[in-house]
C-alpha cells in the first residue's frame, strides 16, 4: 500500500505482559466491590448452587437409564422413571430461577461498580 509497511499485531489477553492474574488490578477491583459485598456474595452463592445443580443432572440421567430404562420389566420401573423425570423438571425450574437471580445480581453489581468508578 503505497510503499508503507503495514504491521498487524494480533495481541490477545493470553499474550499480555501482565499475565493471567494481576494482583494490583485485582486489589483495585476488590476496592470497588467492597461496598457491594452482599450483592457479590449472593451472586457467588447463586453460581455455586447452579454449578451443583448442573452436576446432579448427568447422575440422574445415569440412574434413569441404568435402573429404569434398561430394566423396563421390573416392578416400579415406570414409577421410578416418572419420579426422576419430575425431579429433573423441578431442577430445571429451580435452575432457571437461580439463573435469573444470578443474572440480576451480577448486572446490579456491575452497574453499581461502574457508577462508583
Amino acid at each position: 500500500m503505497g510503499g508503507h509497511d503495514l504491521h498487524m499485531h494480533n495481541h490477545s489477553d493470553e499474550e499480555s505482559e501482565v499475565g493471567f492474574y494481576d494482583k494490583v488490578l485485582m486489589s483495585r477491583l476488590m476496592e470497588f466491590l467492597a461496598p457491594h459485598r452482599l450483592i457479590f456474595i449472593l451472586a457467588l452463592l447463586m453460581m455455586l448452587i447452579q454449578a451443583a445443580l448442573t452436576t446432579v443432572t448427568p447422575y440422574l440421567q445415569k440412574v434413569a437409564i441404568d435402573d429404569y430404562i434398561l430394566k423396563p420389566n421390573e416392578p416400579g420401573s415406570f414409577n421410578g422413571l416418572t419420579l426422576i423425570a419430575r425431579v429433573m423438571f423441578g431442577m430445571g425450574v429451580v435452575n432457571a430461577f437461580i439463573s435469573g437471580i444470578r443474572n440480576y445480581t451480577l448486572a446490579r453489581l456491575g452497574q453499581h461498580v461502574i457508577r462508583d468508578i
